[in-house]
């Protein structure tokens, strides 16, 4: 009898203490909840942009998160010249929000307050590998300020932003100069 209440109570803290999905989406079709740029569409369970030289926003409508895991899938087919993939998160509006970007040479992080000036890279890595077309998975943990990037399977970056900015915002994902398909995101609580 002790053991089965033994068993149930870890049953029960198991569940409490796991994340809590906060949003999902595999694509699987197009919803009212994303607001799409110009030529993105959801197709064959992706989001796809297939032209060069655009700056495209997908922006998650109604949503805004604190302390969360950010996760996804992503496939690059191909960079143009200024080719970035990013997710702009606790997004309040285009510049007033922190931006992961994904570029061919690597990853990094800045943080906007007002305008495209206002930028302060808070760190990055230089990884060519990343660079290369196919498919990869990321994953940005966002605990008060510290950010932790995850590429692939590898812890990438591990930042904390001095100044504090934003605590809670929305999420955009931003596509400048890029051709690609966006498997799956998900958002859960940490």
């Amino acid at each position: 009898m002790k053991k089965s209440f033994v068993f149930i109570l870890i049953g029960i803290l198991c569940v409490f203490a796991s994340a809590k999905v906060l949003f999902e989406d595999s694509f699987a079709e197009e919803t009212d909840d994303w607001e799409l740029g110009m030529t993105l569409e959801v197709y064959d369970d992706c989001l796809i942009n297939e032209a060069l030289g655009l700056s495209l926003d997908a922006k998650l409508v109604g949503e805004e998160f604190e302390n969360c895991a950010i996760s996804g899938t992503f496939e690059i087919n191909e960079w143009g010249k200024n080719g970035a993939l990013r997710i702009l998160f606790r997004y309040n509006s285009l510049f007033e929000s922190y931006w992961l970007s994904f570029f061919p040479s690597g990853v990094g992080v800045h943080r906007f307050t007002g305008s495209w000036e206002s930028g302060v890279y808070l760190g990055g890595e230089d990884n060519p590998a990343f660079g290369s077309l196919g498919r990869h998975t990321f994953r940005i943990e966002v605990k008060d300020f510290t950010f932790k990037v995850f590429v692939d399977g590898k812890e990438e970056l591990c930042i904390i932003d001095p100044e504090e900015a934003f605590l809670v915002g929305g999420l955009v994902l931003r596509f400048d100069d890029v051709a690609f398909s966006f498997d799956e995101i998900k958002v859960e609580s940490l």
